[in-house]
């Protein structure tokens, strides 16, 4: 089975290979092309995806000319992910903040249940203040929009069906 792992990434160069190593390690009897949207990092983060081996790893690594955010950055990697033609997009961020048991347990779930939309939950979350407070306000937000208060308003693993993805961001 065909998983895309559209990830953006920024100044993540000490810990982006770890991070895909464990997430591929994590993937049993599963086949997952990682789509890696570098955001203009400034720190090797480009240096240290292109010394990963393709032998091993099927990781396909765009660029950003400009720094375009985390947004902008997520929906180019689901948008790139679709032209793999994947049985399921999964959307995480390149910081580490799930691990890749986390993930695998997902895709599994995800699997099993034939869903649409699949969001994981951070939780035990140590964060500044003002991050706290964004946090927060993202969640009233949602509520507001959509009458329901979110575990995670801004979670940062989603997996997809692509008929659904593609959908959504059309």
């Amino acid at each position: 089975m065909k998983i895309c792992v559209a990830m953006p990434v920024w100044n993540e160069a000490e810990e982006i290979v770890e991070f895909i190593t464990k997430l591929e390690g994590s993937m049993h009897k599963l086949y997952p092309i990682f789509i890696v949207i570098d955001d203009c990092s400034t720190d090797g983060t480009l240096d240290a995806l292109t010394s990963i081996d393709p032998t091993r790893f099927n990781v396909i690594v765009e660029r950003n000319a400009i720094n375009l955010g985390h947004g902008p950055n997520t929906l180019r990697g689901l948008r790139r992910a679709l032209y793999e033609h994947p049985d399921a997009v999964t959307a995480i961020d390149g910081d580490g903040q799930f691990r890749g048991i986390d993930v695998a347990k997902c895709l599994s779930e995800f699997l099993a249940t034939g869903s649409d939309v699949l969001e994981g939950v951070r939780r035990r979350r140590d964060e500044i203040w003002f991050r706290q407070i964004l946090t927060h306000l993202t969640k009233v937000l949602v509520w507001l929009q959509c009458g329901q208060f979110p575990s995670d308003a801004n979670a940062l693993l989603r997996i997809y069906k692509p008929e659904t993805l593609e959908s959504l961001l059309n």
